[in-house]
């Protein structure tokens, strides 16, 4: 791993990790909540649970990575597609956001 810088690998796992599990516990406490106020909270609260997994699978590989005795940049492959994937999944959450949003602020705007 002399081609990796060994302290940022150890960040995303720890930070990977450590966010995973709050996003993933803020997910399940939204959902029980939900039951008491609206039940359309469920569906932030399912995304919070996935994008949550997905952090804690990225800290879980830089885990993995740590612990391997190879030497080439190719161990590092796991985390990158993992991290691919986050972005992707986050980035069309994104999208759909800024699309709800404009498309109610139209409908409020032409019915009101």
């Amino acid at each position: 791993m002399k081609y990796i810088g060994v302290g940022d690998i150890k960040r995303i796992k720890t930070w990977g990790r450590l966010i995973g599990i709050g996003s993933m516990l803020y997910g399940v406490v939204s959902i029980v909540l939900s039951f008491y106020t609206s039940l359309w909270y469920v569906i932030p609260a399912i995304l919070s649970i996935f994008i949550g997994k997905l952090l804690y699978d990225i800290g879980h590989e830089a885990k993995k990575v740590l612990k391997s005795e190879e030497q080439s940049v190719g161990i590092f492959q796991p985390v990158l597609k993992k991290y691919s994937t986050f972005l992707f999944a986050f980035s069309i959450i994104i999208i759909v956001t800024i699309a709800s949003y404009l498309a109610f602020m139209g409908y409020i705007y032409i019915f009101f």
